[in-house]
């Protein structure tokens, strides 16, 4: 062993002091990485060293440049999912004017237990709506001869009893809706007495409890239709006519702008008595009733106006349902099946990929004619 006295150390052009920009070594090898530039752009950088660090903004993806190459660093965006969370909520009415709210755990499949109750007309309903202040709301229904205005609206973090939001601009079965977090928007139903179909939109501020106003139109008058939303846009899907049959067109409103409904695209068929589930991106559409009860289940790109495509398949083929849904997962709830018997049936399917439903659990109640929604649990 040896020592060395070292009196004088100068930068490579011995001109100078040195500048130890990344630390000094002095005991043991080094990792080899000489520090790091960060550089966010939409290209990759030229002639990067070791330990070089580019966000590309092209495509929301975080680079270190290791061993002669960018490696991707994994990382998951929060979800902004304001309209939904881990605990869904669905109503279980028994062909009665009023009922129970049941409640699951999305994450975890089980059977669903008793959240809380209502008094309210909410029979032959399709539209249960959350919001960012995890408030549910469950709007329309009948009270057995005509439609009712009646909303109710429960805490998702609170088991309890509903309690009274406001009410609609006009009665209505067979309403759908759905919500940004911030609005939530009704559309179509049966307004009046007898089968007259309605063209109306009405919207509420979720986190006021009031009445609602009018928003628009949709572009044709029809009831037994679906609905999903993403941030920015609501979307109603198929449903029945005031002329009769079923419809396959799907509709779009800008959920926070006042105005009629737009053409977005169409299903792949006519159909009616639809549920769907939507995430920041994606919504799930079963079709419900074709002129035979099916398992279809379709998605679209929320913020692209298209056609629907395939998703894959429920367990069992049911119609009017309800769905609810956090960021991945969507469950479908009860339904009547292709002999118009009602069922406790709850599926869920991944919403990262196309596949087909799992069972998840079971209602306490076999219901049809179903409105659900999610929230947070806490």
């Amino acid at each position: 062993m040896s020592d060395a006295e070292i009196e004088k150390i100068t930068d490579s052009a011995g001109t100078g002091a040195p500048n130890f920009t990344y630390g000094l070594n002095s005991g043991g090898s080094d990792s080899g990485l000489l520090g790091f530039a960060y550089t966010a752009s939409g290209t990759e950088p030229t002639s990067p060293a070791n330990g070089d660090v580019w966000f590309d903004t092209a495509n929301d993806k975080y680079y270190t440049y290791i061993n002669g190459e960018f490696k991707q660093l994994t990382h998951v965006n929060p979800s902004n999912l304001t309209w939904g969370g881990d605990r869904g909520l669905m109503n279980t009415h028994g062909g009665s004017n009023t009922g129970n709210v049941e409640y699951i755990d999305i994450t975890t499949p089980s059977n669903a237990t008793t959240f809380g109750s209502y008094s309210q007309g909410s029979h032959r309903t399709g539209t249960m709506f959350t919001g960012e202040s995890s408030r549910a709301i469950l709007a329309g229904g009948d009270t057995g001869t005509t439609g009712t205005s009646d909303m109710t609206y429960w805490t998702t973090t609170t088991l309890s009893s509903g309690t009274d939001f406001g009410d609609m601009t006009d009665g209505a079965r067979y309403p759908a809706g759905a919500s940004n977090g911030t609005y939530g928007l009704i559309g179509g139903g049966t307004r009046t007495t007898g089968s007259a179909r309605s063209v109306n939109i009405d919207t509420v501020t979720i986190a006021t409890t009031a009445n609602a106003t009018d928003h628009g139109d949709l572009t044709a008058a029809k009831s037994n239709l679906g609905a999903g939303s993403d941030a920015t846009y609501v979307l109603f899907f198929g449903g029945h006519p005031l002329a009769g049959g079923f419809s396959k067109n799907i509709d779009y409103v800008t959920a926070a702008t006042a105005a009629n409904a737009s053409d977005f695209g169409d299903l792949t068929t006519n159909s009616a008595e639809q549920n769907a589930c939507s995430n920041t991106t994606l919504t799930l559409i079963s079709l419900g009733y074709t002129g035979s009860v099916v398992n279809t289940v379709e998605q679209v790109t929320t913020a692209t106006q298209a056609d629907s495509t395939d998703f894959g398949d429920l367990s069992v083929a049911r119609y009017a349902m309800g769905c609810c849904n956090n960021t991945t997962r969507a469950a479908f709830c009860g339904g009547a099946n292709a002999s118009f018997a009602n069922t406790n049936i709850i599926d869920y399917m991944s919403m990262e990929s196309a596949g087909n439903a799992t069972d998840f659990g079971d209602l306490g109640l076999s219901q049809d004619y179903m409105a659900a929604s999610a929230g947070a649990a806490s």
